[in-house]
């Protein structure tokens, strides 16, 4: 078996479905920020923030907010 490490505070890409977009946009309303994507549609998050944020709603026979339901790490 091989083992995969990697930090949580690594940063990770995705790109969201426009269920995906509504999760963003309701956290951080409360903040009076707004994340906008970076390269290519991609938005970018340390992993644990994305837990955090999106962690609730992925839940099975449920909209998925990430395309394709992939994060992409960048080494």
């Amino acid at each position: 078996m091989a083992l995969l490490k990697f930090n949580i505070n690594i940063p990770v890409h995705v790109k969201l479905t426009e269920h995906g977009q509504n999760i963003l946009n309701d956290y951080y309303t409360g903040y009076g920020y707004l994340k906008v994507p970076e390269l290519d549609g991609y938005y970018k998050f340390q992993m644990h923030e994305l837990m955090n944020i999106f962690g609730r709603h992925h839940n099975m026979g449920f909209d998925v907010p990430f395309e394709n339901n992939e994060i992409v790490f960048v080494k």
